[in-house]
């Protein structure tokens, strides 16, 4: 059985589909049936329905090239996000391109109205090189991933975590002059509001991605990228996560230049 070129979700469904009768094949059923509550379920819970320890569940995750549970139901939230929007639009594509349109007033707004903030973010940090810092929850985690990647690559140092709760510890380690990216459409999560606070207190440089212009971290960031419209289709849901991938590229491009 071949899965590791899959992505998370296609592996659950070639465990579940596969003749063994296991616990893995139990918990990949048990997180398929269960994506669109999956960021609510914990540890204890999945372990009391599968009838199985906690170890066994950390180590099905690390089977499947994860680091533990939080990060299997990290990774499962955001390939569920994406995968909800492509499918709930794929029946409709041909005969409705709101979607397209909204990403594209999205695309739009990033050039004409952010450009200057791009050439001033990536300019100081050609010049300073100072220690980046990366902050987002949900999905804005992975756009987090891509961007420390590149980073690394252009030989900065970064500080990133898929796990919030480590996030929300080095931003003790932030000093002057280091520079902190948050991400965060409703620019309202009182997590995210509180690191911003420790970051400014020790006077670092903060970059806020965010579509409320109506906050105390907007009027108070360094640098802003102001993003449109939801890119979310299922009611009560909100996100930027294809604005927010554009952006960090763009950065890394001028950097790269």
């Amino acid at each position: 059985m071949e899965i590791k070129n899959h992505n998370l979700i296609k592996k659950l469904e070639i465990i579940s589909s596969s003749n063994e009768n296991s616990v893995k094949k139990l918990l990949a059923n048990f997180f398929l049936s269960n994506l669109d509550r999956i960021n609510n379920l914990s540890i204890a819970e999945v372990s009391e329905k599968c009838f199985c320890s906690k170890s066994s569940i950390v180590k099905f995750a690390k089977e499947l090239n994860l680091n533990g549970y939080k990060e299997l139901i990290s990774v499962l939230t955001w390939e569920h996000s994406i995968f909800k929007t492509l499918k709930s639009k794929k029946t409709n594509l041909k005969y409705n391109f709101n979607f397209f349109n909204n990403i594209q007033e999205n695309i739009d707004q990033l050039k004409n109205y952010n450009f200057e903030t791009f050439l001033e973010i990536s300019t100081y940090l050609k010049d300073k090189k100072p220690r980046v810092f990366l902050f987002g929850k949900g999905p804005n985690i992975h756009i987090n991933t891509i961007f420390n990647n590149y980073l690394i690559k252009l030989g900065y140092s970064v500080f990133h975590s898929s796990d919030f709760d480590v996030q929300e510890k080095y931003v003790n380690n932030v000093e002057e002059g280091d520079v902190c990216f948050v991400l965060s459409y409703s620019g309202l999560t009182s997590s995210i509001t509180k690191i911003f606070e420790i970051a400014k207190s020790k006077n670092a440089k903060v970059v806020l991605a965010t579509s409320n212009s109506n906050t105390e971290m907007f009027n108070d960031s360094d640098f802003t990228f102001l993003i449109k419209n939801n890119e979310e289709v299922l009611v009560n849901q909100r996100n930027s996560i294809i604005s927010f991938n554009i952006l960090v590229m763009q950065i890394i491009y001028l950097l790269s230049n």
